[in-house]
């Protein structure tokens, strides 16, 4: 169940990459998470923090294009950073 809830929370986030996100639309969806309860906050972050190891993996192990080699590139400094020593309790 948890696998099928995360691959519908993928779709769902790319079709709105897709067809809806630009700057404006960003700069708003940022703003309403400042807002929103402090856990969901915490969990988004989790959820930002392990997208970003899985580019720094794939910049390590060659697997971008010119497409995503600048947001591999920066997960990758931001992985060097060390935001593993940093913990993100569920609270």
């Amino acid at each position: 169940m948890q696998t099928k809830n995360g691959l519908e929370l993928q779709r769902t986030v790319s079709d709105c990459l897709n067809t809806l996100c630009h700057n404006e639309i960003i700069k708003a969806f940022v703003g309403a998470m400042r807002c929103d309860h402090r856990t969901l906050q915490q969990t988004f972050t989790m959820l930002c923090v392990a997208w970003f190891k899985a580019l720094a993996e794939d910049y390590d192990n060659g697997r971008f294009d010119a497409r995503n080699e600048a947001s591999c590139k920066l997960a990758k400094l931001i992985s060097d950073l060390g935001p593993d020593k940093l913990a993100l309790p569920f609270i």
